[in-house]
């Protein structure tokens, strides 16, 4: 098992606490003992504690984020991709290089690719948030059975959201 927990500032005016997050991930960090990160800019803060399964001398997965010329694009997951080699074979044959290999580099470049497609080419057992700064979307999905736990909760001030949505 992992953790995940997020913050997002849906105006970008309010100022986020800054140890909510560190408190949020600290109340599940017993679903990922192995390693807590963190991500945080201004109007968003995100928080994974890694359980090591697959790929377990792989550093800094935690959460995972591609640094692309554009902007940065973070996936924070929890689960296993059966099918992860496959898919990784797949996106290799159209030119994707990969720097892990870990399932969770697999899911974050199959949402490159496909958007929200990628998630008819999944087998396994997920949930997932993906904050992409480049295109200013909130992705967040889970397994078609419901097996991993995924919830969000709106206000006025700080949003996540289960659909691709904006984050402004």
């Amino acid at each position: 098992m992992c953790a995940i927990a997020g913050i997002i500032s849906k105006n970008g005016k309010a100022r986020l606490e800054a140890k909510k997050i560190e408190k949020m991930i600290l109340s599940i960090k017993h679903r990922g003992p192995d390693e807590t990160g963190y991500y945080k800019t201004d109007r968003v803060h995100l928080a994974m504690a890694r359980l090591s399964i697959i790929d377990l001398k792989s550093k800094g997965l935690c959460p995972y984020v591609h640094r692309g010329p554009l902007g940065d694009q973070v996936l924070l997951y929890n689960g296993e991709i059966y099918n992860y080699v496959e898919i990784r074979d797949e996106l290799k044959a159209m030119g994707y290089v990969f720097e892990t290999e870990c399932d969770s580099e697999v899911l974050l470049k199959s949402d490159l690719k496909w958007g929200q497609a990628c998630l008819s080419k999944f087998n396994g057992m997920f949930a997932f948030a993906i904050v992409d700064f480049v295109n200013d979307i909130l992705f967040a999905a889970r397994d078609r059975a419901g097996e991993k736990p995924l919830y969000y909760c709106e206000t006025d001030t700080e949003s996540t959201s289960l659909l691709r949505s904006r984050l402004s």
